[in-house]
């Protein structure tokens, strides 16, 4: 059920925009239905919500500190091995020229003055070759020119004794895609981003805290860089023999601000937090997994698995309508009405990637429009995208009619995984599902609800014969059955997977602060760099009061599912983002 939703207090206009509701993707069970929800606003500042990454190692992965690894074979500071070269160099200006060559992407070779003596010449290659591995140098006349080598190599490095070729390191982003403090990063240090891998990805909207690893790129380098970064930082340095790889964590912990408290029963606020400490919550997917557009992602996946390609063009270009920015209602203005393709692809902001691949793709096709062809130019990941927001419907659903019919009762036939297997994890940090045993329960008093798991639907999973007829009366509604999930096209041939049907944290607490909501500026939640720098303070006699929850999570699991069994309300973007705009319109007029 798709509503238009506008806020309540008259004195505040704001336009009616159009958001998905929990019920219309099948979130509509709590397992606490009898305590009172925390009236409150998720995310009203970036920095209200905290994603600290578990690793392998179910350690919570903090920044605690900036500095460089003190080792025997650590390499020397920079200034130092700077100061050391220009030593063999006649120019006072040359120390200060070189250092900037080492740091600007735009300067990618300097020239040392005339030296006229060849030994001194073959001192300086000498000399850089020892303190600068990374560094070609090349007589060119009287004077020597120095460039990166390519791909930054550094051979003469003894990353054995180190600890291995591989950097690993604390990313900390503020309000920053993970890809895209990759791509400063990298551009900094003067390598490809290809040379940088993570267990996945975190929230841009968000201050995160996530491991990093990249080969042949000392920790006094990266370090080296944090003074140019803004709202990243890079810290706890180790060498090691192997990369990270994508999965390995073990989930996250959130530390999590809910803004504009009402419900002022400390007991009841209490009573909700154990309840979700000891009972937990159903695993649903969050909102996000279906998208901010009008149109949810999971729409253009049912055409995508009908392989009504063309509607699934149409769905995705159609955005948000009326609500759009005005460059993207003239980018699908050309396209619609002057039949503009070319013109199209150019107008459309690069954002929006899924509109800008279709566009450039019929851009460049004669005759007739291939629908078919300008989904597959959209980029893997964003198109399995779509066909798995089908699923994920399909398991929300399924999963809130279990519980309205048993509860957290285990029942006989129902599935839970084999513990014993150990599954890896593919391309999008998903479980394999070839790597997965179910076993169909005949004695429910062996097991938790902790233990059972819901399929997604796809051609090889077992359906819990309790349920079935619920997948098929769902995915009948959109011409599909559960049975007949084969297809000849990849992307759309879907194996299926598992989920746990109920999620129970760990490490749950909360506590109520004070703050002054007129100050937007004020963060209620100590960030890791906030500590390292000592700077934090918060308001102790503030006029509201804000919620604080922390809890940790395992990987694919939505800490706003788990935020719903103490909210008891709708937890999606366009609710609470309107929930944000009502607040600081209030502010404002408190202001006035």
């Amino acid at each position: 059920m798709e509503k238009k939703i506008k806020l309540e207090n008259a004195a505040v206009q704001v336009k009616e925009i159009a958001t998905l509701s929990e019920e219309a993707v099948g979130i509509t069970s709590y397992i606490n239905q009898e305590a009172a929800g925390l009236t409150g606003i998720i995310k009203h500042r970036f920095d209200d919500f905290h994603v600290h990454e578990i690793d392998s190692n179910d350690t919570i992965v903090y920044l605690t500190n900036l500095t460089v690894p003190k080792t025997e074979s650590s390499e020397l500071p920079e200034k130092n091995r700077i100061e050391l070269l220009s030593e063999l160099i006649s120019d006072s200006g040359f120390p200060a020229k070189f250092e900037e060559f080492l740091h600007s992407n735009a300067i990618k070779s300097i020239s040392s003055p005339e030296i006229a003596e060849k030994d001194q010449r073959t001192l300086i290659h000498q000399k850089i070759r020892e303190l600068f591995p990374n560094i070609d140098s090349k007589t060119d006349g009287n004077t020597i020119n120095f460039t990166f080598k390519k791909k930054g190599k550094n051979e003469r490095i003894n990353w054995k004794a180190l600890g291995g070729e591989y950097l690993h390191f604390t990313l900390f982003k503020e309000n920053r895609d993970t890809m895209d403090a990759i791509n400063i990063i990298s551009k900094l240090a003067k390598t490809d981003t290809k040379s940088f891998t993570y267990p996945g990805t975190k929230d841009k909207r968000a201050i995160t805290t996530q491991r990093v690893s990249v080969k042949g790129i000392t920790a006094e380098r990266l370090s080296g860089i944090n003074e140019k970064l803004n709202n990243i930082r890079l810290g706890n340095f180790s060498y090691h023999p192997e990369n990270l790889q994508l999965g390995d964590a073990n989930g996250n912990h959130f530390t999590i601000a809910i803004r504009n408290v009402q419900v002022l029963d400390q007991a009841a606020i209490e009573k909700a937090i154990e309840s979700l400490a000891k009972h937990g919550f159903i695993n649903y997917f969050g909102m996000q997994r279906f998208g901010t557009r009008s149109i949810p992602t999971y729409h253009v996946g049912i055409a995508m698995l009908g392989e009504k390609w063309e509607k699934a063009t149409e769905l995705i270009l159609a955005g948000d309508g009326e609500d759009d920015k005005e460059d993207i209602k003239l980018a699908r203005k050309t396209f619609i009405e002057f039949k503009d393709a070319k013109k199209a692809a150019e107008l459309m902001p690069r954002f929006c990637i899924a509109e800008k691949a279709i566009l450039t793709s019929f851009s460049k096709q004669k005759g007739k429009l291939n629908h078919f062809q300008a989904i597959q130019a959209i980029q893997k990941n964003m198109r399995t995208m779509y066909v798995h927001a089908y699923q994920s419907y399909v398991w929300n659903h399924v999963a809130s009619t279990r519980f309205e019919m048993f509860g957290l009762n285990v029942v006989k036939g129902d599935l839970v995984m084999d513990k014993t297997k150990v599954s890896t994890v593919d391309d999008n940090g998903k479980r394999s599902r070839r790597d997965v045993k179910v076993t169909v329960v005949e004695d429910p008093s062996k097991h938790s609800i902790y233990d059972v798991v819901l399929p997604l639907p796809g051609h090889s999973v077992l359906y819990p014969a309790s349920m079935v007829k619920e997948y098929e009366n769902i995915m009948k509604r959109d011409g599909f059955s559960p049975h007949e999930m084969a297809r000849k096209i990849n992307e759309i041939n879907l194996p299926g997977d598992y989920r746990h049907f109920v999620s129970l944290p760990k490490n749950v607490s909360g506590k109520m602060v004070k703050y002054n909501d007129s100050n937007e500026l004020k963060s209620l939640i100590e960030s890791d760099l906030n500590k390292i720098q000592g700077d934090f303070e918060r308001d102790p006699d503030g006029d509201s009061l804000a919620y604080i929850v922390e809890f940790s999570l395992g990987t694919s699991q939505y800490a706003t599912m788990a935020l719903r069994e103490i909210l008891k309300s709708e937890t999606g973007a366009g609710y609470q983002a309107i929930k944000s705009q009502d607040q600081r319109k209030r502010n404002i007029e408190q202001v006035e």
